[in-house]
């Protein structure tokens, strides 16, 4: 990667830096892709972020809706944002939670957060008949940089990414002076991970509603995503209040890691009604013909389990207390591994999230320990797909698996740290 601008808190990286993490995101695919094509075996994969098995989270209930007992009225065609009574339930869930007053009106229906962003952008910045209005984008990272490649790429728009995982800070701004980098930019559109990807770091709600009140001052949005907001830790969680409910604040969201249901690409976006708009004009009306209404089992199920939450919500019983109680136990056998295991040189403990980001002693940049690791046969994301240095090595380590494929994992990882031949 290019020479970075570094201040105390801060690493700055431009457009073709981010372009720099997408390409080695997309080696690393090929490199395992690679593998299999010629014969190779993978044991065990810690690299996806995601549930592999539905059934080891969802409520037996939940699996019967996203198989014969769906509803029985077709979700072919209908309302392009998704279908009414979906929406209308995370409204209401969001309301509950967090003292706002959305409606179905402020919810669309996505095929996903990285498509959403960039619907989002291509509103914000009036793309139309091939032009678009001046201004630049600003990502507060670590994240998964990938999502932006189509706003570099494509659009040509400016965008510069600020990296607070700085040896001895927090890992996220803490301060508005912190962001005064970012706002000294002048951005038309200021992207926040909440919490971070890989790291699991929440962005303090305190500072993030300043940043949204100063970029409504500037004329400036604030792009939320919180798909990594699953899993949280004790005393730790998005803390929004009413605040969060403004027009220049644009959310994004998933059910594909807390369900477990990746395959159905259904995400969803809270946002001004004007903005998100119909079949004919904003948002929605970009995505139109890409999305519409999800699949109509994943809408029923998805009701049900939103219902639930607002029992979670109302009685403080988390009906997915026993696949928690899981991966809590899965997360200390990580740990406990990790912590005995010779190359390690640091652990970052997320605030939320199913990752574990562990910086290593290898002697070489994180792709080449992957490398190593692909030809043992386990799979671990090297970081610097996310937009972290090459050096030192990092690993994002997910510990949302099967117990046998946990303990090869680690197997594999401590052997190669160590140095020790592999069979």
């Amino acid at each position: 990667m290019r020479a970075l601008t570094v201040s105390s808190k801060c690493i700055t990286r431009s457009s073709a830096d981010v372009m720099d993490a997408i390409r080695i995101f997309d080696q690393y695919h090929k490199m395992f892709n690679e593998h299999i094509r010629g014969g190779g075996k993978v044991g065990s994969s810690l690299d996806r972020g995601a549930f592999t098995r539905t059934h080891e989270v969802l409520p037996e209930q939940a699996r019967h809706l996203l198989g014969e007992g769906r509803r029985s009225e077709s979700f072919a065609y209908g309302p392009e944002a998704g279908d009414d009574r979906l929406r209308e339930k995370i409204a209401e869930v969001e309301n509950r939670r967090h003292g706002t007053s959305y409606s179905a009106d402020n919810v669309a229906m996505m095929p996903g957060a990285w498509s959403g962003i960039i619907f989002a952008i291509e509103e914000i910045m009036n793309l139309k008949h091939g032009k678009m209005d001046a201004g630049k984008v600003a990502v507060i990272g670590p994240t998964l940089y990938l999502m932006f490649q189509r706003i570099i790429k494509d659009y040509g728009m400016e965008l510069n990414a600020y990296d607070f995982v700085v040896p001895g800070t927090e890992r996220v701004p803490t301060t508005m002076a912190d962001m005064e980098e970012v706002f000294a930019d002048k951005p038309k559109v200021i992207v926040i991970t909440n919490p971070n990807n890989p790291d699991g770091r929440y962005f303090p709600p305190a500072l993030l509603r300043e940043v949204i009140e100063r970029a409504e001052r500037e004329g400036a949005y604030v792009i939320i995503d919180e798909i990594e907001n699953f899993f949280p830790r004790k005393n730790f969680g998005l803390g929004y209040g009413p605040w969060i409910q403004a027009p220049n604040v644009v959310r994004l969201d998933s059910s594909s890691k807390r369900y477990a249901i990746a395959e159905y690409k259904v995400g969803w976006m809270i946002a001004e009604p004007g903005m998100l708009g119909d079949r004919m004009g904003g948002i929605v009306g970009r995505m139109s013909g890409i999305m519409g209404n999800a699949p109509r089992a994943a809408n029923t199920a998805l009701i049900y389990l939103l219902g639930k939450e607002l029992e979670t919500i109302a009685t403080g019983v988390d009906y997915l207390a026993s696949s928690n109680a899981e991966l809590v136990g899965k997360e200390e056998f990580v740990l406990a591994r990790l912590a005995a295991m010779h190359g390690i040189a640091e652990i970052i403990l997320p605030h939320a999230c199913i990752n574990l980001t562990v910086q290593t002693a290898f002697d070489g940049t994180d792709m080449e320990l992957a490398k190593k690791l692909i030809e043992a046969g386990a799979l671990l994301m090297p970081a610097s797909g996310y937009g972290y240095d090459l050096r030192p090595p990092t690993l994002r380590v997910t510990f949302a698996e099967r117990q046998e494929k946990l303990e090869h994992s680690m197997d594999i990882l401590g052997r190669v740290l160590e140095g020790q031949p592999l069979a």
